[in-house]
Protein backbone atom coordinates (compact mmCIF):
# COMPACT_ATOMS: atom_id res chain seq x y z
CA UNK A 1 0.00 0.00 0.00
CA UNK A 2 1.08 3.61 -0.40
CA UNK A 3 1.08 4.06 3.39
CA UNK A 4 3.48 1.12 3.84
CA UNK A 5 5.70 2.56 1.11
CA UNK A 6 5.63 5.99 2.77
CA UNK A 7 6.29 4.41 6.19
CA UNK A 8 9.26 2.53 4.69
CA UNK A 9 10.65 5.81 3.30
CA UNK A 10 10.19 7.47 6.68
CA UNK A 11 11.92 4.59 8.50
CA UNK A 12 14.76 4.99 5.98
CA UNK A 13 14.91 8.72 6.82
CA UNK A 14 14.93 7.93 10.56
CA UNK A 15 17.81 5.50 10.14
CA UNK A 16 19.65 7.94 7.88
CA UNK A 17 19.43 10.77 10.43
CA UNK A 18 20.34 8.40 13.27
CA UNK A 19 23.43 7.12 11.46
CA UNK A 20 24.69 10.28 9.76
CA UNK A 21 23.14 13.11 11.77
CA UNK A 22 21.93 14.51 8.44
CA UNK A 23 18.87 16.77 8.54
CA UNK A 24 15.87 15.92 6.36
CA UNK A 25 13.92 18.73 4.64
CA UNK A 26 10.21 18.47 5.46
CA UNK A 27 9.25 21.87 4.04
CA UNK A 28 7.47 20.39 1.02
CA UNK A 29 5.02 18.33 3.09
CA UNK A 30 1.43 19.40 3.73
CA UNK A 31 -0.07 19.35 7.24
CA UNK A 32 -1.39 15.77 6.94
CA UNK A 33 1.93 14.39 5.65
CA UNK A 34 3.85 16.27 8.32
CA UNK A 35 1.60 14.89 11.06
CA UNK A 36 1.97 11.31 9.75
CA UNK A 37 5.74 11.66 9.61
CA UNK A 38 5.96 12.93 13.19
CA UNK A 39 3.69 10.13 14.44
CA UNK A 40 6.01 7.53 12.91
CA UNK A 41 8.89 9.14 14.81
CA UNK A 42 6.85 8.70 18.00
CA UNK A 43 6.15 5.04 17.15
CA UNK A 44 9.93 4.59 16.87
CA UNK A 45 10.59 6.40 20.19
CA UNK A 46 12.35 9.25 18.35
CA UNK A 47 10.73 11.85 20.63
CA UNK A 48 13.16 14.71 19.98
CA UNK A 49 12.67 14.41 16.20
CA UNK A 50 8.90 14.20 16.61
CA UNK A 51 8.90 17.20 18.96
CA UNK A 52 10.87 19.28 16.44
CA UNK A 53 8.41 18.41 13.66
CA UNK A 54 5.38 19.20 15.85
CA UNK A 55 6.82 22.57 16.91
CA UNK A 56 7.53 23.39 13.27
CA UNK A 57 4.01 22.24 12.37
CA UNK A 58 2.55 24.80 14.81
CA UNK A 59 4.48 27.60 13.10
CA UNK A 60 3.82 26.43 9.57
CA UNK A 61 0.13 25.43 9.91
CA UNK A 62 -1.34 27.65 12.69
CA UNK A 63 -4.90 27.15 11.43
CA UNK A 64 -4.78 23.43 10.64
CA UNK A 65 -7.73 21.27 11.61
CA UNK A 66 -5.14 18.84 13.00
CA UNK A 67 -4.07 21.18 15.85
CA UNK A 68 -5.82 19.22 18.66
CA UNK A 69 -4.06 16.07 17.47
CA UNK A 70 -0.72 17.85 17.06
CA UNK A 71 -0.87 19.31 20.57
CA UNK A 72 -1.85 15.89 21.93
CA UNK A 73 1.14 14.19 20.31
CA UNK A 74 3.44 17.06 21.23
CA UNK A 75 2.29 16.50 24.82
CA UNK A 76 3.13 12.81 24.41
CA UNK A 77 6.71 13.71 23.41
CA UNK A 78 7.02 15.82 26.58
CA UNK A 79 5.38 13.07 28.64
CA UNK A 80 7.86 10.49 27.34
CA UNK A 81 10.79 12.74 28.27
CA UNK A 82 9.40 13.60 31.75
CA UNK A 83 8.85 17.26 30.90
CA UNK A 84 5.62 17.41 32.90
CA UNK A 85 4.94 21.15 32.77
CA UNK A 86 5.14 21.31 28.97
CA UNK A 87 3.19 18.05 28.73
CA UNK A 88 0.42 19.51 30.91
CA UNK A 89 0.32 22.72 28.83
CA UNK A 90 0.13 20.80 25.55
CA UNK A 91 -2.53 18.36 26.79
CA UNK A 92 -4.58 21.32 27.99
CA UNK A 93 -4.18 23.07 24.63
CA UNK A 94 -5.27 19.91 22.79
CA UNK A 95 -8.34 19.58 24.99
CA UNK A 96 -9.21 23.30 24.84
CA UNK A 97 -9.09 23.40 21.04
CA UNK A 98 -11.65 20.61 20.70
CA UNK A 99 -13.25 19.64 24.06
CA UNK A 100 -15.56 17.11 22.40
CA UNK A 101 -13.07 15.83 19.84
CA UNK A 102 -11.41 12.47 19.35
CA UNK A 103 -8.35 13.39 21.42
CA UNK A 104 -10.22 15.14 24.25
CA UNK A 105 -10.55 12.17 26.66
CA UNK A 106 -6.90 11.19 26.28
CA UNK A 107 -5.75 14.81 26.51
CA UNK A 108 -7.67 15.35 29.74
CA UNK A 109 -6.33 12.08 31.13
CA UNK A 110 -2.78 13.04 30.14
CA UNK A 111 -3.31 16.41 31.80
CA UNK A 112 -4.36 14.65 35.02
CA UNK A 113 -1.26 12.44 35.01
CA UNK A 114 1.01 15.41 34.26
CA UNK A 115 -0.56 17.41 37.11
CA UNK A 116 0.03 14.45 39.41
CA UNK A 117 3.68 14.30 38.33
CA UNK A 118 3.89 18.03 39.15
CA UNK A 119 2.51 17.17 42.63
CA UNK A 120 -0.68 19.14 41.98
CA UNK A 121 -2.72 16.27 43.36
CA UNK A 122 -6.02 18.08 43.99
CA UNK A 123 -6.10 19.39 40.42
CA UNK A 124 -5.06 15.97 39.08
CA UNK A 125 -7.89 14.23 40.96
CA UNK A 126 -10.45 16.83 39.82
CA UNK A 127 -9.27 16.41 36.24
CA UNK A 128 -9.70 12.62 36.48
CA UNK A 129 -13.27 13.22 37.65
CA UNK A 130 -13.80 15.44 34.60
CA UNK A 131 -12.68 12.62 32.29
CA UNK A 132 -15.24 10.27 33.84
CA UNK A 133 -18.03 12.90 33.82
CA UNK A 134 -17.48 14.30 30.33
CA UNK A 135 -16.75 11.05 28.52
CA UNK A 136 -18.71 8.16 30.02
CA UNK A 137 -18.54 4.99 27.98
CA UNK A 138 -15.78 6.07 25.62
CA UNK A 139 -13.07 3.50 24.90
CA UNK A 140 -9.88 5.60 24.83
CA UNK A 141 -9.55 5.99 28.61
CA UNK A 142 -11.20 3.15 30.48
CA UNK A 143 -12.85 3.35 33.89
CA UNK A 144 -10.09 1.02 35.05
CA UNK A 145 -7.44 3.51 33.84
CA UNK A 146 -9.16 6.27 35.78
CA UNK A 147 -9.57 4.18 38.96
CA UNK A 148 -5.94 2.97 38.88
CA UNK A 149 -4.69 6.52 38.44
CA UNK A 150 -6.92 7.81 41.24
CA UNK A 151 -5.45 5.14 43.49
CA UNK A 152 -1.87 6.08 42.50
CA UNK A 153 -2.60 9.74 43.20
CA UNK A 154 -4.41 8.95 46.50
CA UNK A 155 -7.54 10.70 45.31
CA UNK A 156 -9.74 8.93 47.86
CA UNK A 157 -8.32 10.47 51.02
Amino acid sequence: SSFELEKGNIIHDINKTKNTGEKIDYSQLNDYQTLRRAKIYIENSQFENAKAIFKNFLKKFPNSTFLPEVFFYLAETYYNTDNWKLAANSYLESFSLDPKGDFAPQALFGLAISLGALKQFDQACLTLEEVALRFPGQKMVTTENILETKKLLSCYQ
